[in-house]
């Protein structure tokens, strides 16, 4: 007799037990594929906001640099090392012909502020060469216009600034600051535009971007020189490898360590990816849950399962089925029903998570502050397989000791009761 046959027999003969069963095993399985899709979207949303506000994907900055997050208004603002004029020419002239790179510029960055009337602000100045288009996906204007290509003195408010400074667009703003050189400066600014940064209202961080020449005239740049050296690229995920080939790259040009330092998105926006991170564990704190909830429900049914059939399994002990079969037919009977339902609920996960990725999944506040309003999901069919090795792990776990021990009847004992 196929020992399996009787498993697939069993399933029938309780079926409000085997779709109570079954419908936890969808419920887990469709919100293990959904949320999977869910929160690797999120985290590659935020890896890439990180990227497009401030940081690019690679960074190069003059090799003393102390700084090791970008997302920080800390420094030593009177002893600033920056990347000089013949450095930052060196650093193009290496990125030049790489097919991984979409886009670099000269970055500026420097704390200063703002200034209206007696009204005054502290603020993260960014200044970016103009021909630079990547911040304006991820900074969303209420008001104005972008920076324009061929103007100075003009600057895009984030809307916490300009609602501290009671501002609006066509305002005039002072921006004060000390120089690399330890020299008070003020920088007139005419309001060109008031946006918000997409997904990041939950941070206190917002820059507030100019053109370069200003921001060199900020922290007193001679032109050409530069904080950093932002580079966009291709494929994010490469980072770490058009590194150590940049490295490379700059070594030959004269460029070593001790003059450049190179670091990724990773390492410049660990704070704000470290921040998304937990609010990610907490996603899976609740399937976590829900899958313990599943797991005590599973040993449950087993020890129910071997108390109902008692005599039916010392009469199969009395036939000569040995422990394991009979553990076998238990463990089959459970395997079966998480296959059944959970092939269920993994396509429908997948169904819904295919309609989002071209629809786009609507997100409410407070959500929405890191997800954005609208979600549009990462499609990947491959993201079943590890919701298929949590569910299947927790439901063999679960099943076997109660199996054990329902196997482990005697077979006088179930003769006796017989009798």
């Amino acid at each position: 007799m196929n020992i399996y046959s009787l498993s697939f027999k069993n399933i029938f003969e309780n079926k409000w037990r085997t779709l109570t069963l079954g419908s936890f095993i969808f419920v887990v399985s469709f919100l293990l594929v959904f949320f999977l899709s869910f929160t690797s979207t999120i985290k590659s949303n935020m890896e890439e906001a990180i990227s497009y506000v401030l940081t690019g994907d690679l960074q190069i900055r003059e090799a003393s640099t102390k700084e090791e997050d970008m997302f920080t208004m800390k420094g030593d603002w009177g002893d600033l090392a920056y990347l000089k004029r013949e450095q930052t020419d060196k650093v193009e002239q290496a990125l030049r012909g790489d097919e991984q790179i979409v886009e670099s510029t000269r970055l500026v960055r420097h704390a200063a502020l703002l200034s209206k009337d007696e009204l005054m602000e502290p603020s993260l100045i960014v200044g970016m060469e103009s021909k630079t288009n990547a911040y304006k996906k991820y900074v969303s204007l209420l008001e104005g216009r972008y920076l324009s290509n061929d103007r100075k003195g003009e600057v895009v408010l984030p809307k916490q600034q300009a609602t501290k400074l009671g501002v609006k667009v066509g305002d005039k703003i002072n921006a004060v600051a000390q120089t690399k050189d330890g020299q008070p400066v003020q920088v007139p600014l005419e309001v060109v535009g008031i946006g918000e940064i997409e997904l990041f209202a939950t941070f206190s961080f917002a820059p507030t971007y100019v053109d370069l020449a200003t921001a060199q005239e900020l922290i007193g740049f001679q032109a050409g020189e530069a904080t950093d050296l932002v580079v966009y690229l291709k494929d994010r995920q490469n980072a770490e490898q058009e590194l150590t080939a940049l490295t490379d790259k700059l070594a030959a040009s004269g460029l070593s360590a001790s003059d450049v330092k190179l670091s990724t998105w990773k390492d410049m926006g660990g704070f704000v990816l470290s921040t998304v991170n937990i609010e990610i564990m907490m996603f899976y704190a609740c399937i976590a849950i829900l899958l313990v909830i599943i797991a005590i429900l599973i040993t449950n049914i087993v020890l129910m399962m071997g108390l109902e059939r008692r005599q039916e399994v010392g009469t199969l002990r009395a036939i000569g089925f040995n422990r394991s079969r009979i553990v076998q037919i238990f463990l089959g009977e459970i395997l079966l029903i998480t296959a059944i339902f959970f092939a269920i609920g993994a396509a429908c996960g997948l169904l819904v998570n295919y309609i989002f990725s071209q629809v786009g999944l609507p997100i409410f506040s407070p959500l929405s502050n890191i997800t954005g309003k609208m979600l549009y999901l990462n499609f990947d069919v491959a993201q079943v397989v590890p919701a298929l090795l949590v569910v299947f792990g927790i439901a063999l776990l679960s099943a076997l000791y109660p199996s054990l021990k329902s196997a482990s009847l005697s077979p006088v004992e179930a003769l006796k009761e017989v009798s």
